[in-house]
């Protein structure tokens, strides 16, 4: 079976730039929203 690499990034970053990923885990609509309208300020949803 080949592997698949899913975090296989095209684009060129920086050497001062840093690539995160954010998982959570928030049953609450209203908290969950909060923290990815927070989160939308630094990168995008997936």
């Amino acid at each position: 079976m080949e592997d698949i690499d899913y975090f296989k990034i095209d684009e060129k970053i920086s050497e001062n730039e840093v690539l995160v990923l954010v998982i959570y885990d928030i049953a609450n609509d209203k908290k969950r929203n909060k923290l990815a309208r927070c989160l939308n300020k630094y990168g995008f949803r997936v």
